[in-house]
């Protein structure tokens, strides 16, 4: 029948660990922007959440663009049903959830993994104990 959509659904479990947590991010960036690139608008089946701009010849496409067309080809959003995590990819999953949920940028995690995940940050030296008794 014409008009009938397909989803395909998805359980994710992200992996962590301050070691990955910037490569998982980079997951949760692409299924955020996968999701987002298949949803329809509530009560317009014809439109779609987000409104993908004009790429410049020049460039590859945006992987936004491939997710939409991928999807029209095959008559199907793509859906994230579960998501779970341990340590850092607990952290990326949460904030995927938020993202999805209430329609919101992953860009601060991004600068929390970039800034707070700096190994000289991490490492346990002879000042992490300072003012501790």
């Amino acid at each position: 029948m014409p008009g009938l959509e397909r989803e395909i659904r998805f359980a994710v479990v992200m992996y962590g660990g301050v070691s990955l947590a910037i490569y998982i991010h980079g997951v949760a960036h692409e299924l955020y922007k996968m999701v987002r690139a298949t949803a329809k608008k509530k009560g317009d089946p014809s439109a779609y959440i987000v409104e993908l701009g004009k790429p410049d010849p020049q460039i590859t496409k945006m992987t936004e663009e491939v997710y939409r067309e991928i999807g029209k080809y095959l008559n199907t959003r793509f859906v994230i049903d579960i998501l779970s995590g341990t340590s850092a990819g607990g952290i990326n999953a949460v904030y995927l959830a938020k993202g999805l949920v209430n329609n919101q940028s992953l860009d601060g995690l991004k600068d929390m993994w970039v800034k707070q995940g700096d190994i000289n940050l991490l490492i346990n030296d002879k000042n992490s104990g300072d003012g501790l008794p």
